[in-house]
């Protein structure tokens, strides 16, 4: 990381000051091949040159252990919202935008049966069905994303991490679909109010699948995060710890 190096060569570089200032303190002391005791401030200023000298190697010597301990504390903070803040939000998102989704499909199958009330809030329905679509997917990319940063700290995400990250995508993958059919039928329905009963057949049908296909979905995100959080691992069982420094 440019972090460390950084660092480190701070480090070096306070290391070889010391060095330098200690070596001039001698140079001054013995100029002229004549020893002289030198004053009271030329022996504080070589012990105080000396002492740096030691803190400094005790700085570099431990490094790489603060080094290791401060990624670990930003894996951990990282892990630790993602699993009791973030996804608890994607839980919720993902309950009121299933509510919004089914409640929409109705909708659509009122227009189809001339409902004006329906057909006049369509627009507005829609507009907040899809707010809410956009909350989930941007949320799900974010978390997914915010997972695999622990990466860029010589982490890497166990068998429970990247089953939380699946499920995520399978559960935005199957929303975008369903916004795909929706946006469609949405378009298609206005014109087809008016129209006979054969010619509302296949509108019906498609809207009759999806209102099927969203009542036998028993994909429940929140109960899944209330079993995480319950169940109150350590984030130590969340991520691995790579072996290269």
């Amino acid at each position: 990381m440019k972090v460390n190096r950084i660092l480190i060569g701070l480090i070096i570089v306070l290391l070889l000051m010391a060095v330098i200032t200690f070596a001039n303190v001698l140079l001054n002391q013995y100029a002229g091949h004549v020893m002289e005791l030198g004053s009271v401030s030329d022996w504080l200023s070589s012990l105080s040159t000396f002492g740096t000298l030691i803190v400094a190697g005790m700085a570099y010597k431990k490094a790489p252990e603060w080094i290791s301990q401060k990624r670990y504390d930003i894996v951990h903070s990282i892990i630790d919202d993602l699993i009791y803040t973030s996804m608890v939000d994607l839980a919720n998102k993902d309950f009121h935008l299933m509510v919004k989704l089914t409640h929409f499909t109705s909708d659509l199958q009122s227009c189809l049966n001339e409902d004006r009330t329906a057909l006049n809030s369509l627009d507005e329905n829609f507009h907040y069905f899809e707010t809410r679509f956009f909350e989930f997917t941007n949320l799900s990319y974010s978390i997914v994303g915010k997972f695999n940063s622990v990466k860029r700290y010589n982490y890497s995400l166990n068998t429970a991490s990247e089953d939380i990250q699946a499920k995520i995508n399978s559960r935005n993958d199957w929303y975008r679909q369903y916004y795909t059919d929706i946006y469609e039928l949405k378009t298609e329905v206005p014109m087809y109010i008016h129209a006979d009963q054969d010619s509302k057949k296949p509108l019906v049908k498609k809207l009759t699948n999806i209102k099927k296909q969203l009542m036998d979905n028993d994909f429940n995100l929140y109960s899944q995060v209330n079993e995480l959080i319950k169940s109150n691992n350590p984030i130590d069982d969340f991520i691995i710890k790579n072996n290269k420094n």
